[in-house]
């Protein structure tokens, strides 16, 4: 289609898992759609594991969750470094903006009973109980933090 407009997920680099992290190339217009796409992301991921079902495995579970949480706060931390660093109204203005829907999602997906529900039902199991230390210790501090 010859006037098919292109995706911008595709142009913005916040959007860019690549490193080094491509900061010249960041605007202020790139800071609400990257991070309103970053968080569908991580909300279809909480999703996925709010429906998990038996046999729960790592992977799926807790490996999702850290794989979530990284790209998230990779495109955060870059937007808050940025803020602190150009002192561009524009930007802080942006960030200003998407601040209280980041605030909404952690706090919902740190305090998700389904969430809780699942890795619990994970912990309680034969999988678990042979994890490797570091990830026993990911897992119970997970637990813990959504208490």
């Amino acid at each position: 289609m010859p006037n098919a407009k292109p995706d911008p997920t595709a142009v913005n680099p916040l959007l860019d898992d690549g490193f080094p992290i491509r900061f010249s190339d960041l605007r202020p217009e790139h800071v609400e759609p990257g991070l309103r796409v970053a968080l569908v992301r991580a909300e279809e991921a909480f999703s996925a594991i709010r429906d998990a079902e038996p046999p729960y495995r790592w992977d799926d579970l807790l490996g999702a969750m850290d794989r979530v949480e990284t790209r998230l706060s990779r495109v955060v931390n870059t937007v808050s470094h940025l803020n602190n660093v150009r002192q561009d109204p524009e930007l802080r203005a942006a960030w200003s903006r998407i601040l209280p829907e980041l605030a909404a999602f952690e706090a919902r997906w740190k305090s998700d009973p389904a969430v809780y529900a699942v890795l619990s039902a994970y912990a309680a199991g034969d999988d678990a109980a042979v994890l490797p230390p570091e990830r026993a210790r990911f897992l119970a501090l997970t637990l813990d933090a959504m208490r």
